[in-house]
């Protein structure tokens, strides 16, 4: 199976550390692969056989951040 992409919209982003915190944050999820953060939104892709866009969104919200899934591809 290949990796799915995500977009999520990340709330409460300002400067380049907490670009650096999410970025941890999404490399830190098992099978997940991070292509760009950025203020306001992380993009990457993730194996559907270890994790799912719910749970990066999840790993964002728990370091303080609002995250939810903007986009996926097929």
């Amino acid at each position: 199976m290949s990796d799915a992409p995500f977009t999520l919209r990340v709330e409460g982003m300002h400067c380049g550390g907490c670009v650096r915190r999410v970025k941890a944050a999404l490399e830190a999820v098992e099978g997940t692969t991070v292509e760009d953060v950025q203020v306001g939104s992380a993009r990457g892709s993730f194996d559907p056989e270890q994790t799912d866009a719910a749970e990066l969104a999840e790993a964002v919200n728990r370091i303080g951040f609002k995250a939810a899934v903007a986009e996926m591809g097929a």
